[in-house]
């Protein structure tokens, strides 16, 4: 059964956009962008989740959330606004809002936390009415191997999977060693392998697991503003400050604090962050008052923090002070034991999303995902199952017709084999063949013209420059020296 969202915002046209792209991603959904029609729809349907900017007119927000919980108390509500307000998203949080996004609205991002929403009221659901033993039985059936818990589901909303490997179980080695401490712990790791998941599960097994837990992107922080997330400022203390407001020091009180990506931040705000680790105190910029904090910290970086040290991009004080404990969570491809494990949890997790009985990769698909090097690792990973998932017809295998080109003509797969440029008419896809081990990819070295050599290393050049921005298709034409279109047009030749 399609779930039903409702959208409340005071831009129509918001409103008509956010429905867009959820009907396209297969839910049924209904827009108002006034309040008291809101409350009379939601009074009169079944809506499954309420996406609900905090800015209507005519309403204090968390008066307004609070009126929706009256009437449904289970229902999850997403918070929208226009505005970086901290107190008041602190409020709605407190009130029961299920997250609260500022936009603009990244669509990705929204559809995860969307689907995460979902998972954990359907979660709540069962908790209060128990499940029949018809369900049970099904459940038992269908779900994946020991290590993977679809019901358990990441911030992000995908399946929180445990992997058997060796490097996995020394992480979860270090991570259980650290967590029942109050370490400052620094957490290593490349894009898209998990960082914060790991900063989770250490809140999670921590004393002060009861307490909020708080992740703040620093990559996302200004210069000018971030010593206001991290420590809130008075009103007046700069312009656009209208009103008081608490840092995430503070909100994060008696909890643990994230903060990913924390070399982006300045050395003016490294050695303010300094101080309140060492005197446990936070100031306000324009304050005068300084406020105890109990906070434990959890910091993350996708560079070498020592190597930002040696750079003098990073105070050596500081690294110090946090290295108490560091944790280095491994690269998709440096623990190829777990991607069965993680591809099995993922596909019977998109399946239950798309109301589809999918069946595992062919041996053939498996093999092209056990070859691909996974620069984006488990984030890229689970894209590319959602993706290939997507595109399988109900009740059928993934085949390697259905995986995203990128991960079929990776490096590996391309050294040995040649791209048929003029043979691939009646199937309307690249045939690759053996070369001889030649780490050319092209057309058949029979009968080939000059015309064609000069195609054939015409291609190489930009599958090569492809892979090296990640298949970003406007670097790659910049970097190519053509326009996008060109660009397109030289792909769409080849059916890619």
């Amino acid at each position: 059964m399609l779930r039903k969202i409702l959208i409340l915002d005071k831009d129509l046209a918001m409103c008509q956009k956010f429905s867009n792209f959820l009907r396209n991603n297969g839910f049924v959904t209904a827009s108002t962008s006034c309040n008291k029609e809101a409350l009379q729809l939601i009074k009169a349907s079944d809506f499954d989740l309420i996406l609900c900017d905090s800015e209507l007119k005519n309403t204090y927000p968390v008066d307004f959330l609070l009126k929706i919980k009256s009437l449904k108390p289970a229902i999850p509500i997403i918070s929208i606004s226009d505005t970086d307000n901290v107190q008041t998203a602190v409020e709605l949080m407190k009130s029961g809002a299920f997250y609260f996004m500022l936009k603009p609205i990244n669509p990705e991002r929204l559809l995860d936390i969307v689907n995460s929403a979902l998972k954990e009221g359907s979660v709540s659901s069962r908790t209060n009415d128990s499940l029949s033993s018809t369900e049970s039985v099904s459940r038992g059936e269908k779900g994946p191997k020991d290590g993977t818990d679809t019901d358990k589901v990441t911030p992000q909303g995908y399946p929180y999977i445990m992997g058997t490997s060796h490097v996995s179980k020394k992480l979860y080695k270090a991570i259980d060693l650290v967590a029942p401490t109050d370490y400052t712990v620094i957490i290593h790791g490349e894009t898209g392998t998990g960082k914060e998941s790991v900063a989770r599960m250490i809140h999670e097994k921590s004393k002060r697991k009861n307490g909020p837990f708080l992740a703040v992107d620093c990559g996302s922080l200004s210069k000018e503003l971030a010593a206001s997330e991290l420590f809130g400022h008075e009103k007046g203390a700069f312009t656009g400050a209208l009103q008081s407001r608490e840092g995430a020091f503070m909100l994060a009180q008696g909890g643990t604090l994230f903060l990913d990506e924390i070399g982006n931040l300045s050395y003016g705000v490294q050695l303010l962050l300094l101080r309140a680790i060492q005197e446990r105190v936070v100031r306000k910029v324009g304050g005068t008052i300084e406020k105890s904090v109990d906070v434990r910290l959890i910091v993350a970086s996708n560079e070498d923090l020592y190597e930002g040290v040696a750079k003098r991009k990073f105070r050596e004080d500081l690294y110090h002070r946090l290295n108490e404990f560091s944790i280095t969570v491994p690269a998709l491809r440096d623990r190829k034991e777990d991607l069965p494990l993680f591809i099995e949890g993922f596909v019977d997790h998109a399946s239950r999303r798309l109301e589809k009985d999918l069946k595992l990769p062919t041996e053939a698909a498996m093999q092209i995902l056990d070859s691909y090097h996974w620069p984006g690792n488990i984030r890229e990973l689970l894209n590319t199952i959602k993706k290939a998932c997507l595109f399988t017809p109900n009740g059928k295998a993934i085949s390697e017709q259905y995986l995203p080109f990128e991960v079929k003509i990776s490096p590996e797969l391309l050294q040995g084999a040649n791209l048929v440029t003029e043979n691939h008419e009646a199937t309307g896809q690249p045939e690759f063949i053996s070369s001889g081990g030649s780490e050319m990819v092209g057309i058949r070295q029979d009968d080939r013209s000059l015309k064609d050599i000069a195609a054939n290393a015409e291609l190489n050049k930009i599958m090569l420059t492809l892979r090296s921005v990640k298949f970003n298709k406007s670097k790659a034409a910049e970097i190519l020296n053509i326009d996008r279109k060109t660009l397109y047009n030289k792909l769409k030749k080849i059916n890619i």
